[in-house]
């Protein structure tokens, strides 16, 4: 038994550590429901969210032989809000990896049932935002953001800075850095969708 003991101590078993991630969508600091108008900082415009839904990818160190995590955040599903990473990853992207997508449609979270793959050309869709501005006036105009693609020189592939498990992404913030009045519907890999990602990264909010 002490022989056991002893060597159990000079070989202990392997143990990936675990960090749990909240990625719960706000607005300003009120979470963010679908539906529901929100006004604007900046202007007399309000906005309502139908559709958010986000990639998340969990990538191990370098010297990993680990695969990446991939999750799927939605905001009509609030479990999909939290998410435990059963491995040692330091670093999170917001979208699903380059190396991912170049082996084609994937499984789970990377199902094509999500209705967030586009072909095996232009791979995964990041980020689906769906939704509705008003201005003052009583003007409407619907939008819809379908951000993606991992080539040079449209990668719009975002790092997210991981030094909290608490990322919360403020819509206020995004929308103060994007006009849907302008700017208007991008829906393919290109210079719009590499802006509107900036601007996506941008609503990030770490909080300890």
């Amino acid at each position: 038994m002490k022989q056991l003991l002893a060597l159990l101590l000079l070989f202990p078993a392997t143990n990936h550590a675990q960090q749990r991630f909240s990625f719960q969508p706000r607005w300003n600091q009120t979470v963010l429901k679908a539906g529901s108008y929100y006004p604007a900082a900046h202007t007399t415009d309000s906005f309502r969210i139908d559709v958010l839904r986000f990639y998340i990818s969990v990538l191990q160190p370098n010297n990993s032989n680990e695969d990446p995590e991939h999750v799927l955040i939605d905001l009509s599903e609030p479990g999909s809000q939290e998410y435990t990473s059963h491995n040692n990853g330091k670093h999170l992207l917001l979208g699903v990896d380059s190396l991912t997508q170049m082996s084609g449609a994937g499984g789970g979270a990377l199902d094509p049932i999500h209705g967030m793959y586009w072909t095996w050309q232009s791979g995964y869709i990041h980020l689906k935002l769906e939704g509705t501005v008003r201005s003052a006036d009583g003007r409407f105009k619907p939008f819809s953001y379908h951000i993606g693609g991992f080539e040079t020189p449209y990668n719009t592939l975002q790092t997210l800075n991981n030094d909290s498990s608490s990322l919360n992404p403020d819509l206020a913030v995004f929308f103060a850095h994007t006009d849907p009045w302008t700017q208007g519907d991008v829906m393919s890999p290109g210079l719009k969708a590499v802006t509107i990602a900036q601007a996506w990264k941008a609503c990030f909010v770490s909080k300890r």
